[in-house]
């Protein structure tokens, strides 16, 4: 399989991709589920920072929202995006299989943490 820029798509890429899009869209979907309305927490930081001004308002929600929650993504997948970036074309060795059981442990054991939360 190739990408628009005629590099080989290996299967490890692959399957990273596909076990992180699930574990996106389960998380997205207990998250859409549990919360109908917005979150307390955020109400709160809105009502501090609203002290400040509504540029000081701007600026927190900037930082501690919007850049604390992107270093906090690049850390969490640095490990993805380094499997996918220096993954070699071929097919699937047996550590990409334990790595794949690690994967469903964790993804079955969030689904139990999940469902004892209801």
């Amino acid at each position: 399989m190739y990408a628009a820029t005629n590099v080989i798509i290996s299967a490890r890429a692959i399957l990273v991709f596909v076990l992180v899009s699930i574990w996106g869209l389960r998380l997205a979907y207990h998250i859409g589920i549990r919360h109908s309305k917005e979150d307390y927490r955020y109400v709160d930081m809105r009502n501090r920072w609203m002290e400040f001004g509504l540029s000081g308002y701007y600026l927190r929600a900037f930082v501690y929202v919007f850049m604390l929650q992107g270093v906090f993504s690049l850390i969490v997948n640095s490990a993805s995006l380094f499997t996918v970036i220096f993954s070699s074309p071929g097919a699937l060795i047996w550590l990409d299989y334990v790595g794949l059981a690690v994967w469903i442990f964790g993804f079955v054991f969030e689904c139990v943490g999940d469902a004892q939360l209801k």
